[in-house]
């Protein structure tokens, strides 16, 4: 057995969250983006990471410990697939995972005593830089144990484990901050829900895909490069969605304007980041000849194609609440059947030109209400178009109540579906370009 294993035998538990969250802030930092500003699209292969770690060693126990698995789970089946066990745990508020870390010190200690005769040389390996995982480390040297602790340099800076390896031989640190280009890669298509806002359409001069799919590696190389060039201009992480138009795609900024981190708040100036730069990623992106707005985009776009436009607020919710858990190659499970009634207390950012109108499940204020109720059969796309024009009847029957009108009585009243500013000037007086 030893002639197998020459490292002998070693156990190993990973803090999924921790690992992740650190290799978004790592990536983010050498791609030089805005401060504060995770890159949500960096992967981390664990299985690869767990058979570096494991080297000429026999693993006699593995545990990955996160969150509630998301509504895809084939992430963490193929874990399991690598001689690891899975435990999950419902995040508290704000996502701090105490749950998490006293349940794998908890572990940890009851296993350190229990393995302790598998045999030696024997090595305890913990994935996180975590201070909470200090008296872990501190127990397992006690049983004697060797102790290797995989981190990012980030995540240990402000941790007493660092102090423990120089002062004990027995404890080794490995960063993962230098094995980073062979454990990461990034998911650049964008599956969910577009958020116009914060989108762009980019207009090639020759078709993308034949087919809606991106089979040819010529062309998937293209779209990386040009995901790369919109990053580094924005400083910020961008990912594609392709349309059934061949030669258009769309490019969705991954940050929200209103960012939360695990830190703190924070917001950036979208204009400045990356309306201001349009024309110049046109110049830069291959076979580009327009970069406009997904919002002005869509006023040109076939309505029976426009959901994928519709920002569904229980999706993006979702999708931030993925990110410290998924790692790859998610398979979309079939989504339950949307309830009616209102899921959420705060209300809807789209006030009255919302799509899903009375069924939306956000809170809508009362004039809102009596506007969708006034207009009952009103279409998705023309709630869209609210205030944009001017009032075409002489005599409105809604004078008295002009929220009720669809329809702007005056620049007061006028929305710009460039800017999203109201009472300010029309749509094509907006200052921002449409191209």
């Amino acid at each position: 057995m030893m002639d197998c294993y020459p490292e002998g035998f070693c156990i190993l538990y990973i803090d999924n969250s921790n690992i992740f969250i650190n290799a978004q802030k790592h990536s983010a930092s050498e791609k030089n983006f805005l401060d504060k500003i995770q890159d949500f699209r960096c992967r981390i292969n664990i299985g690869k990471l767990k058979e570096i770690a494991c080297k000429d060693k026999k693993l006699v126990k593995g545990d990955l410990y996160g969150s509630e698995p998301p509504p895809v789970d084939k992430v963490w089946r193929s874990i399991r697939n690598k001689e690891i066990k899975v435990h999950t745990s419902k995040k508290s508020f704000g996502m701090k995972e105490k749950e998490t870390d006293t349940r794998i010190a908890a572990d940890a200690t009851e296993d350190l005593i229990e393995l302790k005769s598998i045999g030696t040389p024997r090595t305890f390996i913990i994935f996180s830089g975590d201070r909470d995982m200090l008296p872990v480390v501190e127990k397992a040297q006690k049983h004697g144990w060797h102790v290797h602790v995989w981190s990012f340099k980030i995540a240990l800076s402000k941790s007493g484990i660092l102090r423990e390896a120089n002062l004990n031989k027995c404890v080794k640190i490995f960063y993962i901050d230098d094995y980073f280009k062979e454990l990461c890669f990034y998911e650049n298509e964008w599956k969910i829900a577009i958020p116009r806002e914060r989108s762009l359409v980019l207009t090639f001069d020759d078709p993308l895909t034949t087919d809606g799919s991106l089979e040819n590696t010529e062309m998937l190389k293209k779209i990386e490069k040009m995901i790369d060039t919109s990053s580094q201009l924005f400083q910020l992480p961008t990912q594609y969605r392709l349309l059934q138009d061949p030669k258009s795609l769309v490019l969705v900024v991954a940050a929200d304007e209103n960012t939360n981190t695990f830190e703190r708040k924070f917001r950036y100036d979208f204009n400045v980041q990356v309306w201001s730069k349009m024309e110049e990623l046109k110049i830069q992106v291959e076979g580009c000849n327009k970069v406009t707005t997904a919002i002005n985009f869509f006023q040109n776009w076939d309505q029976n194609d426009y959901e994928i436009f519709e920002v569904d607020d229980t999706d993006v919710a979702e999708e931030k609440d993925l990110t410290p858990e998924e790692l790859a190659d998610f398979c979309p499970v079939k989504p339950k059947a949307k309830k009616t009634h209102r899921k959420y207390s705060e209300f809807c950012k789209n006030s009255y030109w919302c799509y899903k109108g009375r069924q939306c499940a956000y809170s809508h204020k009362k004039e809102e209400m009596e506007f969708f109720k006034e207009h009952p059969s009103m279409e998705p796309s023309q709630r869209r178009a609210y205030k944009l024009k001017l009032c075409f009847k002489e005599k409105c029957t809604y004078k008295n109540n002009s929220y009720l009108c669809p329809y702007a009585h005056n620049v007061q009243e006028a929305r710009c579906i460039r800017c999203q500013t109201i009472g300010l000037h029309w749509s094509d007086e907006c200052a921002l370009p449409t191209c």
